[in-house]
Order: C-alpha cells, then structure tokens, then sequence
C-alpha cells in the first residue's frame, strides 16, 4: 500500500532515550540442546545467519524477525553434516558467503534469500582443497576479501555476486607468498585495507576495484617495520583506523584516500605508549571504540572525526578500572551495544547511550552465569532489523540461540555508496524532530531525496548502484537542491500510532552541467519510528 502525501508532509530535538527492554528468543531452533548460531546479517527485510537444528547441521537460515517467519533457507551440505557458514556480504542484491561442502571445501557461495538462488558462486581453489576466503566485506555493491588458490598465495579479490565477476585483484606478494590483506574499507571508488609486502611491511594499500589501481596508499612506519593498520570502518566520508607509528605507539589514524591526507587523529595515551583502540564501529558521524589510557582503563570511546571530538564515551569501569567493552555495535543514533562483564551477572550484553543513567545490562541467563554466547559475541553476531536487535545469546531455558531486543526508533545504513555521495540520519523518535544530512563531493552538484517503502531486496540501478526503497511505493521528499550538503529536518507527530512504521530514504546527486554519465546514488537509510 502506498503512503499517503499527508504522511509524507507530517513525517516531517531528539532526546536520548534510553530504553533497553528485555531480550526475547526469536526461536527455539535446537528444541534438544543450543542451535550456536553464527554470523547475524540483514539481508532486506530479513537476517540470515547459520544456526544447527540438530538434524541437518549447521546451515543457512533466514527470519523476518518472527517465529514463524524462521525456517531453514538450505542445506548446503545434505544430512547431519555442517557447511558452517561464517561470514556473510552483500554484493548488491545478492548475499556473498564463505562455507563448507565435501565436494568443494571452504569456498565461496551466493544466496537471493531464496532456496533455489543459494548455491556455489565460485570454487576458487578447484577441487576439494578449500581457497579459505576471510574478511568479506561490502563496498559499493561489491564485495572484497581474501583467499589463497594455491599458485598465488593469500590475496585482495573482488566479487560482484557473479562466478565471472568473482577474480584477483592483484598479487601484492608475487608468487605463493603472501600479502595477508584484511580489514577492508571505504566507498565503491576507493577502498582501503590493510596489506604486507617486502617492501613496506603491513601497511594500508588502496584499491579503485582495479588490477593497476590497487596500490600501496600510505607507509606510515617508513621501512620494512609495520604500522599493522586494523579495525577500519567508513564513516562520513572518511576511513578511521588503529595503526602503530614510532613514538606514538598503536593509536587512531583516518585517512580521505590520499597520502597526504592519512594522519594521525589522537594520541591518546601520548608518547610511545598505546591507546590500542579496537573493534572499530561507526554510525550516523561517529565512531565508537574500545581503548585503554591510564585514567580510565579500557572502555568505551567515540570520535567525531575530529582531535576535539575523541574522547571517552563510557567510564564502565569507574576511574583506571578496566570495564573490558568488547564486540561494540552502534544501533542507531543513541544506542551502543557491546559485550562486557560483571561481578553478578557474569559476562553479559550492555546497551548504553554514554550516560550512566542509560546504561542497562540485559542479564539473559540470571545470576553470575554469562548470557552473552559464552563470552565469545562479535559484531557479526547482532544484526538490526527495523527496530529489533537480534542477536545471539545464552539462557538457561533455551541454550545459545537468537534472541532479539525493541531498540525502539532506530535509523540504520542500507549498503555502502559507491561515489561520494552519503547520508546518515538521527533516530525517528515520536514527537520530535529527526534530521538525515550528508554530502555529495561532485562538480556543480544538485541532489534530491527519495522516501519509500523497503524493498524486499536491494533493487539493481544502474553499473553502480542498488536502491533500497520499493520503487512501487515511493515518493519524493525533496525538490532538487544545488549544493554539496544533504540535510532535510523532518518532524515526526506526538501519535503512537506511528510506533513501528518503516520508511526508506535513498539520495540522488548529480553534476548540473554534465548530467549524462555523473549520476550518483547514497547509501539507502531505514527508519523504524518509535520511542
């Protein structure tokens, strides 16, 4: 059903609420024991994740967030045997994800969210002898990793969800040896990540998609000594990551995707000492992170992208006591989620807007057992779902299965862009005022903002890009607008009756005086309005 104009105009100060309700189990998966579900991820209107029924393994599974709608999609390896499927990408309208079979080994397989489309994309290393692809990640409708074929040794790919599209981007290492890529990052144009050569080291090295585009970017340790950059995550343009350099020791560093311009963004423990920040996410402008400096012991930080704006989030520990914050998920514009323990209730998630009066442990197996799958939650295991968090965890009742949290409005990114056009957005809280801003970095831009209905999956437009709204029930928010900045305020009516409505917003940008050719898409961004 279409909405109707008026919602469009009323729809158009947010308050930190912080409301974190009790975990429900989305499904009793393995009724005899615990399904030890994997790798949460959105995929459309669904997660998909790998779970073990106790009868055919661990395979593929999909929710629409009901118990119901939770069904096993495929059994890629036929009987009580496991594919063990670990990690998922999106590569557009596709699922890229890396699993097990006798016949193929540990190889590289696609999914459409349906039965019949979940098969092998690509067995890289022929045979039974697996290829070990590691690091999927989506970029601007692709997906990078990397993987060993035998001939060459472990080295950056790229898939667009096809067999053909599926190659080598470059043998950085020459030969079987290795460059060991990882941590993969940015926008469709220019992604960053983090590789070793004789020459420099492992040190971060940049790539347009391209066999002679992929190139070292930045020797930040001049020499055959590491600066090992980790953890990047994209975020408002930029790329933000931890690397070591001489006399700073291990801290944040950023970069726009050129030489000149990746620096050091703080030191927080000055000198040679190390801040160490880990685990590194980003949502809606900021980036939240796990660090230690001397007072304040490891905990929760976040930056703006700025020196001023790098500072400590939450004190969980109290003073130089360590609060241990780890597998940290941003949900939304208020929320963080992470891991953590506790003297009573064990090791168990926590969900926090920066303040101690918005911090709230759910304790999902009472007392000082740990609920959060034994200590062991990554990112990948916690997904959103318009306003439901699922994730994995322990309860006394159930076992290890998927459980999922009311995170209330809930604004979250649909893919990555491809050119430089992005947006982010505040959460779209009843009876205020929620904001979507962001940037186009083209020649003499124009940009206007579509608002829909989600697409059931991402919607093919284009070489490059993928809408996220059903472009069967959509209208437009925005008139076109010149300019290099995205902002709409839109104020959301006092009516519960909105609780739980979803909205999509996708931005186009373009070059006024040379359309033909310059059209870029942002990221799509989905609401869950709420309180």
């Amino acid at each position: 059903m279409k909405l109707a104009p008026t919602l469009a105009v009323v729809l158009f100060t947010l308050p930190v609420v912080a409301m974190a309700q009790s975990a429900k189990l989305l499904k009793d998966i393995n009724k005899a024991g615990s399904s030890y579900p994997k790798a949460i991820v959105r995929f459309g209107k669904h997660v998909i994740f790998s779970a073990d029924d106790g009868k055919t393994g661990t395979e593929l599974w999909i929710s629409d967030g009901t118990e119901a709608g939770t069904v096993l999609l495929k059994d890629l390896y036929p009987g009580t045997g496991s594919s063990q499927t670990l990690s998922f990408a999106a590569a557009g309208d596709k699922l890229v994800f890396e699993a097990f079979t006798p016949k193929t080994g540990r190889e590289l397989f696609v999914t459409d969210g349906t039965r019949t489309g979940t098969r092998l994309l690509k067995d890289i290393r022929p045979g039974s002898t697996s290829s070990f692809p590691k690091y999927l990640t989506s970029i601007g409708g692709k997906v990078y990793f990397s993987c060993s074929t035998g001939s060459y040794g472990r080295e950056p790919w790229i898939s667009d969800g096809t067999s053909a599209g599926t190659k080598l981007l470059k043998d950085i290492a020459f030969g079987s040896s290795s460059s060991f890529p990882n941590s993969f990052a940015g926008r469709g144009d220019r992604v960053v990540f983090s590789a070793f050569s004789l020459l420099t080291g492992a040190e971060l090295f940049i790539t347009d998609g391209t066999r002679n585009g992929t190139r070292l970017l930045a020797d930040i340790v001049p020499g055959l000594l590491s600066s090992n950059p980790a953890y990047l995550t994209f975020n408002a343009g930029r790329v933000v990551f931890s690397a070591f350099s001489k006399n700073k020791g291990t801290e944040l560093w950023t970069t726009d995707f050129t030489s000149k311009g990746t620096v050091l963004l703080k030191d927080l423990v000055p000198g040679n000492s190390s801040s160490s920040p880990i685990q590194l996410c980003a949502r809606n402008g900021r980036v939240f992170f796990g660090a230690y400096t001397p007072a304040t012991g490891d905990e929760l930080f976040v930056s703006d992208g700025t020196t001023a704006g790098t500072q400590i989030f939450l004190d969980y520990g109290r003073g130089s006591w360590n609060g241990f914050p780890r597998f940290i998920t941003a949900v939304g514009s208020r929320k963080v989620y992470f891991g953590a323990p506790t003297l009573k209730q064990g090791w168990e998630t926590v969900i926090t807007d920066g303040t101690s009066a918005g911090t709230r442990i759910v304790d999902l197996y009472p007392g000082s057992w740990s609920g959060d799958g034994f200590f062991l939650t990554p990112p990948n295991y916690r997904a959103t779902l318009g306003n439901l968090v699922c994730m994995r965890g322990v309860t006394r009742t159930y076992g290890e299965e998927v459980y999922t949290i009311d995170n209330g409005a809930t604004t979250e990114p649909l893919g990555t862009p491809y050119g430089s056009t992005w947006i982010q957005g505040s959460d779209p809280v009843i009876g205020q005022t929620a904001t979507i801003n962001g940037r186009t970095d083209l020649a003499n831009p124009v940009h206007f903002t579509v608002m829909g209905m989600l697409a059931p999956r991402p919607i093919r437009f284009g070489n490059y890009g993928f809408l996220h709204f059903d472009i069967t029930q959509f209208f437009r928010v925005t008139t076109a607008t010149q300019g290099s900045n995205i902002k709409l305020a839109i104020p959301i009516p006092n009516a519960p009756i909105l609780n739980g409505v979803q909205l999509t917003f996708q931005s186009f940008a373009f070059d006024a005086t040379n359309f033909v050719g310059t059209l870029e898409l942002s990221n799509g961004l989905h609401w869950a309005v709420g309180k």
